[in-house]
């Protein structure tokens, strides 16, 4: 075993001493990848907050159509009624209710949930009590109705009696509702946060954002908007990535400025920075042909990736010029390599499409990092040269007595 591993690391030495001479069909590579990321025809970046689920696609489309048959609100679209009080959020909504009703009719609502389809605000309830006729009149009423019919006398007397006392009863409130089984319907639609009340009218198939956009308003301390919260999340991502990329770009100028200043150099910076830049953009090309859009878990991942580049390229750039040191330092690298690549190459055997990404991205990388870290190498070039020197150096025989 030992002697196969000596063979194999011979092998890789050979390689890597001739690795720079690779560096024009390096560039050629690493050209082509950054010309298929420009003029690829679909998005590279999937910044959805769908791209952050654990759930492969398939169970969260088939989890999607489930909440569609079953009615259940898919969780994105809503109005957000923001008031002082319970009563004000509640007679907001019965505002909006008419209006959302007439976009059921000319089809850009299929329906919606809110807190007073359940409990009418108490204005309203005190208007419907004032509505009720009084004991005499609903009797008269009644007896026109029921004339010719075959109803007994005074069957309807207790109905009677039951319209005649609601008219006193006290408005139902939250309070009246508490230890009822309509809690876990309103808990949702109606509740209290940081000392303002919260409606939240849930929006079932909506086709036209636009118009609902133009419900919002904001009067007598009563706020109501349209919120599309997938949209708003979608947002919050694309503009934490684009930071994110922004933080890279004056993280790269500054490792460069760091690296001239050790080297006292505004070149050699150039040979540990090249390699790890061509190992992300290779990295993310292979990613792209293969048919996969990268999410946040790649970002992640390239960053990793970006890590092993510059240890590497720091390694194969500041070795002396002992052809020993060189091979024991290659040997612990691509050893170093293999076993990066075969750890985060188990996380491909997960199920969980995160890990995946992560797996996938590291072990290409990692990979790329050290065949691109050996190609822009200045030791293995200067060892090469001594040898040939070596070699070219006439033997003289010494002198015969």
């Amino acid at each position: 075993m030992s002697h196969g591993l000596a063979q194999l690391h011979h092998s890789l030495e050979k390689l890597g001493r001739r690795a720079p001479r690779a560096r024009v069909w390096m560039a050629m590579l690493v050209i082509l990848a950054t010309a298929y990321l420009v003029l690829v025809d679909r998005p590279l970046w999937d910044d959805r907050l769908d791209s952050l689920s654990p759930i492969p696609q398939a169970l969260r489309a088939e989890d999607k159509s489930l909440r569609q048959d079953l009615g259940m609100w898919s969780g994105a679209k809503l109005m957000a009624i923001i008031a002082p009080d319970a009563e004000s959020a509640l007679r907001a909504s019965e505002i909006l209710i008419p209006r959302l009703d007439k976009f059921i009719e000319q089809g850009l609502l299929s329906e919606y949930d809110a807190a007073a389809q359940y409990l009418p605000s108490r204005n309203l309830q005190q208007q419907r009590q004032s509505m009720l006729p009084s004991k005499s009149e609903l009797r008269s009423r009644l007896q026109e109705a029921l004339d010719g019919l075959p109803f007994k006398d005074a069957i309807f007397e207790p109905f009677i009696s039951d319209v005649d006392a609601s008219r006193g009863v006290q408005p139902v409130t939250l309070d009246t509702l508490r230890d009822t089984t309509l809690v876990p319907l309103l808990s949702p639609l109606l509740f209290e946060m940081e000392e303002r009340w919260v409606a939240p009218i849930l929006l079932h198939g909506v086709t036209n954002p636009e118009r609902m956009s133009a419900l919002a308003s904001n009067s007598d301390g009563v706020e109501v908007s349209y919120l599309d919260l997938k949209q708003a999340t979608n947002n919050m991502m694309h503009t934490a990535m684009s930071h994110v990329v922004r933080l890279l770009c004056w993280g790269a100028l500054f490792i460069y400025l760091v690296l001239a200043m050790n080297f006292r150099n505004l070149l050699k910076p150039l040979y540990i920075l090249v390699p790890t830049a061509a190992s992300v953009v290779v990295t993310s090309a292979i990613l792209v042909a293969s048919g996969i859009q990268l999410t946040v878990f790649h970002m992640v991942s390239l960053l990793l990736v970006v890590g092993l580049g510059l240890d590497y390229a720091l390694f194969f750039n500041r070795l002396s010029h002992s052809q020993e040191e060189w091979a024991t330092t290659f040997k612990a690298l691509w050893v170093c390599c293999i076993t990066t690549a075969l750890v985060f190459g188990m996380l491909l055997l997960s199920h969980t499409p995160p890990l995946q990404a992560v797996g996938l991205t590291v072990s290409i990388g990692a990979g790329l990092c050290l065949i691109f870290g050996a190609v822009w190498s200045t030791a293995a070039p200067r060892i090469s040269r001594r040898k040939k020197k070596r070699r070219a150096r006439p033997h003289i025989a010494p002198d015969r007595p």
